[in-house]
């Protein structure tokens, strides 16, 4: 868990609200996380590489306005899951396309949908390298846009 504000009294405010073991980031040993189930994400800066040790990535903010960064967890060949609110984010659209991705509406959804993936390893590994594959084959964009974007320069 990541939470945008991370203040200590915000992560008081999660632990008091959490059923299962957990453990924070900066303040862990080896001990603790064996015993957990989930880890509070207590700094900023972190989160694109932590993502290497999910096996699924709930993506925040798509209840609102967005969501945010699909492509980072998806790098690491695991399945995202976010909220409804998605359709302007072409990099989601495809990942559900591709099966790599699912937009979830409610509770019961995201408790389906991670209980779907805890009890079928097969499914999830199949969804985590639908979304691993989809950023791969996204590879070698930026540079076909710098081609486009100087050879339009030249013609000028």
């Amino acid at each position: 868990m990541a939470p945008h504000e991370v203040h200590e009294g915000h992560i008081q405010e999660i632990e008091q609200k959490l059923k299962v073991p957990f453990f924070r980031f900066t303040r862990t040993d080896e001990v603790d996380v064996a015993a957990s189930r989930v880890m509070i994400v207590d700094t900023i800066g972190l989160l694109s590489a932590i993502y290497r040790y999910g096996q699924v990535a709930w993506i925040g903010g798509g209840f609102g306005k967005g969501i945010h960064n699909t492509l980072e967890a998806a790098t690491y060949g695991i399945p995202v899951a976010f909220g409804v609110e998605y359709h302007k984010f072409k990099e989601a659209r495809d990942l559900i396309e591709v099966g790599g991705g699912c937009s979830v509406n409610d509770y019961e959804g995201f408790f389906s949908m991670l209980e779907n993936f805890r009890t079928n390893d097969a499914r999830r590994q199949e969804s985590g390298k639908a979304a691993g594959s989809y950023v791969k084959s996204m590879c070698g964009a930026t540079g076909m846009i710098m081609k486009q974007v100087f050879d339009v320069k030249a013609e000028l």
